[in-house]
């Protein structure tokens, strides 16, 4: 089994075979790591790596705003 780059292009489910579940524990464990919050929203919005950095980087900027 050869091991494959991630890259900003990256799906998370279509290329990495992430479900329902999976995604649900990456976020967790992303709210827990950043101390933030993802909403379904958000998480309806991520498709990609590229997507999932955006958001964070998104919600860590409005964590340090204030808001």
């Amino acid at each position: 089994r050869s091991v494959q780059a991630v890259s900003d292009t990256t799906r998370l489910q279509a290329d990495l075979g992430y479900d329902s579940v999976a995604v649900a524990e990456l976020v967790f464990f992303l709210e827990d790591l950043f101390e933030m919050t993802i909403t379904n929203d958000d998480i309806m919005a991520v498709g990609t790596i590229g997507d999932l950095r955006a958001c964070v980087i998104r919600k860590l900027a409005n964590k340090s705003a204030g808001a």
